[in-house]
């Protein structure tokens, strides 16, 4: 929630209908690596490590925090002239930076017949 955010109907319905609260404080470490090519879902999900998907309650709180960290679209981990990825088990969630409207767009996608560009991130929970 929150001013310079916009969160999908797909996004509310996959992945924050499923979390649960998280303790204030919590943190939560990631992995993230830059597509060296375009890719389809399974080929991303193939070369992720193994404990690579995450679950709602965890994805909500690391995309609220990573995006804490770039507000305004600030340079940081997450990039913002690309798109942002992350692998729950229900869905492929999208995270992007819309300079125009100066907002962090946030939506879900079901995995298989989209192909995502090389140079976008894809995050995974760290070890």
């Amino acid at each position: 929630k929150g001013e310079g955010l916009y969160v999908w109907g797909d996004f509310r319905d996959w992945i924050v209908s499923k979390a649960k609260s998280v303790e204030a404080g919590t943190t939560y470490e990631v992995s993230y690596a830059d597509l060296g090519r375009d890719a389809i879902d399974k080929e991303i999900e193939a070369a992720l490590p193994t404990h690579r998907l995450f679950d709602e309650t965890t994805l909500c709180a690391v995309i609220a925090g990573l995006r804490a960290e770039q507000l305004k679209g600030e340079e940081g981990r997450l990039l913002t002239r690309r798109v942002n990825l992350f692998y729950a088990s229900s869905c492929v969630v999208s995270v992007y930076w819309l300079v125009g409207n100066r907002e962090w767009d946030v939506d879900a996608w079901g995995r298989g017949g989209r192909r995502w560009d090389a140079g976008n991130r894809v995050f995974s929970p760290g070890n």
